[in-house]
């Protein structure tokens, strides 16, 4: 599941940074460093592969703007 959600991640055009935070949490949630691990395996197989994106670049764009700022929110 862990490897599917790391090529979901990918093809939603998240990009490198924010796979490996969303990674991260989700890994200091379940407690296992493995998830982590699998995701970035999944977002760099996808990459590899070159999968279709599901999303339009705007939409990426969109999307990855969304996430920083609700990064940001939770930090300071």
């Amino acid at each position: 599941a862990s490897l599917l959600q790391g090529e979901a991640m990918y093809t939603m055009r998240y990009g490198f940074w924010i796979t490996t935070i969303a990674s991260a949490k989700m890994a200091w949630k379940r407690k296992s460093f493995n998830v982590f691990l699998n995701n970035i395996v999944g977002f760099a197989k996808a990459d590899k592969e070159n999968q279709a994106f599901i999303v339009t670049p705007d939409q990426g764009k969109f999307i990855r703007k969304l996430r920083w700022r609700n990064i940001r929110s939770k930090l300071f």
